[in-house]
């Protein structure tokens, strides 16, 4: 389903992976978050991993959520399957303050822009378009830039947002403007 890095190496085209040195995946789970049973979950993190890796093999992967929000047995399995699977979970309780995934996942984004040498790509999982400013931002930058979201999402607001790829949630099918 996926091209892999040696495929582009003479120069990927616009709407196909490129090949980056540090690929970081930010996954606003509390904005767009999998089943808690089934087979679902699993093929959704599989499937992440597996387009995370067309990007570069050195690659990070974590989602943010308050884990207050996540305590029954179902939801407590689910965490650990995706601790399994190498996704760092990344604590953000809310403690009645609003935005505090977003506020923590724009300060990792910066993080990991500013740590960057060469290329690097940045893939946000997320229906909030409150991170536009960001993405557009790390756009400019010269970084790779990949919006998972629903479709109507990427046709919404985030359409006018420089995306270097847009995939639709929870498929990862490609979106075309």
């Amino acid at each position: 389903m996926y091209a892999t890095c040696a495929k582009h190496a003479s120069g990927p085209s616009n709407k196909e992976p490129k090949c980056s040195q540090n690929v970081a995946l930010f996954w606003d789970f509390e904005n767009l978050a999998i089943p808690a049973k089934g087979q679902a979950a699993h093929k959704r993190i599989t499937s992440l991993i597996q387009l995370t890796k067309t990007y570069g093999e050195s690659y990070t992967i974590r989602a943010y959520l308050d884990p207050d929000l996540y305590s029954s047995s179902r939801c407590r399995k689910l965490l650990q399957k995706l601790r399994e699977f190498g996704v760092d979970l990344v604590s953000c309780p809310h403690e009645g303050k609003k935005e505090v995934v977003d506020s923590m996942i724009h300060g990792d984004m910066e993080k990991f822009a500013n740590s960057s040498s060469g290329r690097a790509t940045v893939i946000l999982v997320s229906a909030d378009s409150g991170y536009k400013e960001r993405m557009s931002e790390l756009s400019r930058h010269g970084l790779n830039v990949v919006l998972i979201a629903p479709k109507q999402i990427h046709a919404g607001s985030w359409s006018t947002t420089p995306i270097s790829v847009r995939l639709n949630w929870p498929n990862l099918a490609p979106v075309n403007l």
